[in-house]
């Protein structure tokens, strides 16, 4: 029998080592682009960063009330982002659902390239990235969730498998994996806790190169990071966004939190088993068998969820598990998983979409929430959907186009200055930049998130409502401090003097620095001793 033409031969060659891992990426992307469309929406928290984004765009600077600079998001590299398409696109909807689904879609391609040639791996990473609700809720909604899973893949893909560790120490690739730690910071800054552990073990693994030269390279690469820092301190007064005040310093005992958290991981398995599921194997692949960098990410991972149960969870269903999900199928990534292993993963994850109550790929535009569970745990992508889903997108009117939202655009409309209200998000959005709007959460109130809860032993989790001091309102109104408690009235006066203040003046400085090293906290102390 004759041979077969050398051209042939390439040609079958090319299709066993390349064609059929590419087909299988591109099935991966499509089917990915399809869940994407399917369930995207915008978050109500969303909308708190887009004020602010709106306020910058328009000239107002980057300031949640007219003429007060407060840091009411917690993002802020993703605010810069989102703030550089919104000046391009002149809209904030649409242009937040494109922005998050490339650089979903750029965190799915860097997952699938760590997966190598391999195309039941690709099939498999690709099969729990669309059934995992907590990463395609979040892969939209307009909070930093997918610039985050784009600094996250790129991060443990360099350091577990583009960085040389032994033979060949490169002070760049230091600098590198310290820049994409400092990105994570500014997009998140509790998503450090990720990085940690590998940043650690990468410095020892390239010792050889001397500490000296390390450190340089560190501080180079964490440079964004403390840039960041400089400005937030000199521009808002405090190293810390507001929010971080407001949800640490509740007056809510750490017993309580801690017996709040575990519910947060329950409500995941009974909603979403595939991401917590996942993400206990590869912490348990990766620290019993696993090369030192595998196992130093697998730390960042287990102590990233440490935290989360530290503060006790969150009240949007998944949202704290996405990133440390997709962390967790990068540590699979190289594992060579048999036919058998790969036909038990996938029998378990059709078991997992028959039995969920509501996996991605079932989602349809009459999509409706889960609920809210019995621990303050919401299905926070269903309780909006309706009026903020892309399904249900029109372009006629107001979008989204919920109760809210509308509130908001009537305060815009009307010659009062402001409004107090539970629900800042669309409705902060609409009603202007030129609107005061009071949050009683504390979110993007500074003298609120310093005051405790109502009630520290009635409360929801990431809810944590603040009484009102005697006079607060009407300091609003009048432009002026008429807080009635004597000390208390002093503390907002430094306040002011820091988010309202003129920059660079001298008092301003020094109550900066005061004030973040405790030095006012006896006046809140007084005034809470007094308060009925």
């Amino acid at each position: 029998m004759p041979s077969a033409a050398p051209g042939t031969s390439r040609l079958s060659a090319l299709f066993t080592t390349s064609a059929r891992p590419r087909t299988a990426a591109v099935a991966v992307f499509l089917l990915f682009a399809y869940v994407y469309a399917m369930n995207a929406w915008a978050a109500e928290d969303a909308y708190i960063s887009f004020r602010t984004v709106e306020n910058w765009v328009t000239g107002h600077g980057l300031t949640w009330n007219p003429g007060e600079r407060v840091q009411a998001f917690t993002h802020p590299l993703w605010v810069l982002v989102m703030a550089a398409a919104r000046a391009i696109t002149s809209e904030i909807y649409l242009t937040s659902i494109a922005t998050t689904f490339l650089l979903s879609l750029a965190a799915l391609a860097v997952l699938l390239r760590a997966a190598g040639p391999r195309p039941m791996t690709i099939l498999l990473l690709g099969s729990l990235i669309v059934s995992s609700k907590a990463f395609i809720d979040y892969s939209s909604s307009g909070l930093e969730n997918a610039l985050a899973y784009c600094l996250c893949a790129l991060f443990f893909s360099s350091v577990l498998y583009g960085i040389p560790r032994r033979d060949a120490p490169r002070v760049r690739d230091v600098a590198a994996s310290f820049l994409l730690g400092a990105l994570l910071f500014t997009t998140r800054q509790d998503l450090v806790l990720l990085v940690i552990p590998s940043l650690a073990g990468l410095s020892v693994s390239h010792r050889r190169l001397g500490w000296r030269r390390i450190a340089g390279a560190a501080l180079l690469g964490l440079a964004p990071a403390l840039a960041w820092e400089a400005f937030s301190i000199i521009y808002y007064g405090f190293p810390f966004p507001n929010s971080a005040y407001a949800k640490l310093n509740t007056g809510i005992a750490a017993a309580d939190l801690l017996r709040q958290a575990p519910w947060y991981f329950w409500n995941s398995l009974s909603w979403d088993f595939v991401t917590l599921a996942t993400a206990a194997f590869a912490l348990a692949h990766s620290l019993l068998r696993g090369p030192r960098p595998r196992r130093d990410a697998a730390a960042g991972i287990l102590l990233y969820l440490l935290y989360i149960l530290r503060i006790g969870g969150d009240f949007m269903s998944g949202r704290f598990f996405a990133v440390p999900f997709l962390a967790s199928c990068l540590l699979l990534a190289p594992v060579r998983f048999t036919r058998a292993a790969a036909a038990g993963v996938f029998a378990v994850l059709i078991a997992a979409f028959i039995a969920m109550p509501a996996p991605p790929l079932k989602s349809t535009r009459s999509y409706t929430s889960l609920g809210i569970d019995g621990h303050g745990i919401a299905d926070e992508r269903g309780y909006y959907f309706q009026e903020a889903g892309l399904l249900n997108y029109t372009a006629d009117g107001v979008y989204p186009n919920h109760p809210w939202m509308l509130s908001g655009l009537e305060l815009r409309d009307r010659t009062n200055p402001g409004a107090i209200t539970l629900m800042v998000g669309y409705y902060g959005y609409a009603s202007g930049p030129r609107k005061v709007v009071i949050d009683r959460f504390g979110l993007a109130d500074p003298l609120l998130a310093r005051l405790p809860v109502i009630d520290p032993k009635n409360w929801r989790i990431g809810h944590f409502e603040r009484p009102l001091p005697e006079g607060y309102v009407d300091s609003f109104r009048a432009r002026r401090n008429l807080i009635a408690d004597p000390q208390l009235s002093l503390f907002y006066d430094k306040i002011r003097l820091i988010i309202a203040g003129p920059l660079w003046a001298q008092e301003r400085l020094r109550a900066i620095w005061t004030i973040n090293t405790g030095g006012y906290d006896d006046l809140v102390r007084g005034y809470l001793e007094r308060a009925p």
